[in-house]
């Protein structure tokens, strides 16, 4: 007697046979119980490697031995193409006589000291290369990190891993304050800071709790284009942030120019632990020397040597000859750069003793650039 099973999962009854499940099951066709051919694709995959290794160690030695690389279709764009050498040579430019100051300065006797300080500003990757390449050498960091705006309140543009940077090195901090804005010394807002006591307590006040917040050893200001009426008050702000930064053992220093009837040299020595004197900037509406030999002789031995620390300046300025602005600002690197690319040559002028280039532009204008040695 036949018997018919019937899959309960099958939703349309369709019979099967139970009973001839097992040998009715197909194989594949490619289908072996054979490890052959698993044996040849492996052995294919090691060969590949083995080829892909032995090729990099080839290439890596060529590349060491003989590095010959591939020329790309590119052409170097050179900003400077449009710059040529001047006909002018140094004979027209001003003349810059020698007095007899320079017997003074061999006569009086400078106590040299091994302090040395460095300025820093945050806008010049330079000066960060620069900082990074001597903080060894370094004794005093003066970032520029606060400013005076035209509200009289204090701005602070501080950079944490340069601070920490500099203490990991056991380097001092005094952060700068200037009077500076938008490229431009204010002398105006300066006016206004000395002619109100009120003011004053207010910026030291809060100039003395950043100093202290961040562990900062003292503070250096910075106020140029002073108004030389303002002189004495000068002074006497000096002397009110001399007396609260010393109660906690804070340095004190500034920044003065050379021969400047705003400044009371003397007044302001007693309260200072350091007057950093800006031997820069002998010419910087027309052209001429930053710091010729004569003029820093001149003004060092004018000079009060005491607390006397000398900053040089390492840039210079570009003139355009017809125009009656000032120069702009040039580093040393874009200097050399510049001659460079544009095939000038870096002058001798040995009447002044600092380096300079003449050059013409497509326009036909004519610049000077001179900076210190």
């Amino acid at each position: 007697m036949q018997t018919t099973q019937f899959n309960k999962k099958n939703r349309r009854g369709e019979k099967t046979a139970g009973s001839h499940t097992d040998k009715s099951k197909k194989k594949f066709i490619f289908e072996t119980s054979s490890l052959k051919r698993w044996h040849i694709i492996v052995s294919l995959f090691i060969l590949v490697i083995i080829f892909t290794l032995f090729s990099a160690f080839v290439s890596g030695l060529s590349l060491h031995f003989n590095p010959v690389l591939p020329t790309w279709g590119t052409e170097e764009k050179n900003e400077f193409s449009t710059i040529y050498p001047s006909d002018n040579d140094s004979g027209q430019l001003s003349s810059f006589s020698e007095d007899e100051s320079h017997k003074k300065f061999l006569e009086n006797r400078i106590v040299n000291k091994d302090d040395f300080y460095a300025f820093y500003v945050n806008w010049d990757k330079n000066s960060e290369r620069s900082l990074k390449n001597n903080i060894d050498q370094i004794d005093v960091l003066v970032p520029q990190w606060f400013s005076l705006n035209s509200n009289l309140e204090l701005k602070s543009s501080v950079q944490k891993d340069i601070e920490d940077f500099a203490k990991k090195h056991h380097t001092k901090v005094l952060p700068l304050l200037t009077n500076e804005s938008n490229g431009k010394w204010d002398e105006q807002t300066v006016h206004r800071l000395l002619q109100s006591p009120q003011e004053q307590s207010k910026l030291i006040h809060n100039l003395h709790h950043q100093i202290k917040e961040n562990g900062y050893d003292g503070v250096n200001i910075d106020f140029e284009n002073i108004k030389s009426s303002d002189r004495e008050l000068l002074t006497d702000f000096m002397k009110k942030l001399y007396t609260a930064f010393h109660e906690d053992g804070l340095m004190v220093t500034m920044d003065v120019p050379p021969a400047n009837k705003a400044f009371d040299y003397s007044g302001l020595e007693q309260y200072n632990d350091r007057m950093i004197l800006m031997m820069y900037d002998e010419h910087f509406q027309s052209p001429g020397p930053i710091a010729s030999f004569s003029w820093y002789q001149n003004n060092l031995s004018k000079s009060l040597k005491d607390k006397m620390i000398v900053s040089l300046g390492n840039y210079g300025y570009d003139w355009n000859e017809k125009s009656k602005q000032g120069g702009e600002v040039v580093s040393f690197e874009d200097v050399m750069r510049m001659a460079q690319k544009a095939h000038l040559n870096v002058e001798w002028d040995d009447e002044s003793k600092t380096p300079y280039v003449n050059y013409k532009d497509g326009t036909g204008r004519m610049s000077y650039g001179f900076w210190t040695a």
